[in-house]
């Protein structure tokens, strides 16, 4: 019975985890195609604040279906597309992005 249970919670988690782990690749790729399309064809019509939405949509995704475990501890995983939108921006979008990820 406890093992049942148990499978059943980390079933669970891993379902939620794997959803937030969605959440932060989808965005990545998008900005990939964005970036490569702008140095490829030379396109300098691409602006720079879809490098910011793109980290944003991620973060607020994350946020509104985090994971638990247990009693009331949630867990998301916002941490990743702040880190990554500064790598792919420049360290400019961090004014932009700190505030949405506080």
């Amino acid at each position: 019975m406890y093992t049942r249970m148990v499978g059943a919670l980390m079933e669970l988690i891993i379902k939620d985890l794997l959803i937030n782990f969605l959440f932060v690749l989808i965005p990545v790729f998008f900005m990939q195609m964005l970036y490569l399309v702008s140095c490829l064809y030379r396109f300098k019509k691409v602006k720079a604040s879809w490098f910011v939405v793109f980290p944003v949509m991620s973060f607020v995704l994350c946020m509104l279906f985090p994971f638990s475990f247990g009693d009331g501890f949630n867990f998301d995983l916002r941490r990743v597309p702040f880190l990554l939108g500064i790598l792919y921006g420049e360290p400019g979008f961090a004014a932009w992005l700190l505030p949405v990820f506080l």
